[in-house]
């Protein structure tokens, strides 16, 4: 079984990516098959794996084609990543203005789930369309990535309804 994880924070700077990216690569480090959906328009996920930025979330999230096609090989063993650029941000438009529920996000990358041990969602920093998604497809856990303890205090709204 697989288990969907998302980090997330409606606040940029707090290490969200590189939370996302430590994680994953660990588990695929002990051996476990991990992809990383880079949910975050800055594409900072593949820049960090050593990927060009490219628009694969984009492709996934408006169901363009075989979601495999999208999926990205890293340097590291078991760590695969669906690469986002700017147009992610695009296609989370898309999908509001045609009222498409948040649930076509977990329509579009079901073929992939069961392929995995993990799935990380990277979020980017805000409260809405990109974050919900992401919070919304982690089966088991949503992390709130904070570099202060006071923001631990009182999660994000977003995370409330959860």
């Amino acid at each position: 079984m697989t288990i969907a994880i998302a980090v997330a924070n409606q606040k940029g700077g707090q290490a969200k990516t590189t939370t996302t990216i430590n994680l994953a690569a660990r588990l695929a480090e002990n051996g476990k098959k991990v992809l990383t959906m880079d949910n975050d328009p800055q594409g900072h996920c593949a820049i960090a794996l050593g990927i060009q930025p490219e628009p694969c979330v984009f492709n996934v999230l408006l169901g363009l084609g075989d979601p495999h096609q999208w999926v990205r090989e890293t340097k590291r063993k078991n760590l695969y990543l669906i690469p986002g650029d700017r147009s992610t941000a695009t296609a989370q438009s898309v999908m509001s203005a045609e009222n498409r529920p948040i649930s076509a996000v977990g329509d579009a990358i079901a073929p992939l789930m069961a392929e995995y041990d993990y799935v990380f969602f990277d979020t980017a920093p805000s409260a809405g369309d990109p974050t919900d998604q992401g919070v919304s497809l982690s089966t088991d856990c949503q992390l709130i990535s904070s570099r202060s303890h006071m923001q631990c205090r009182h999660p994000p709204r977003t995370f409330q309804t959860y």
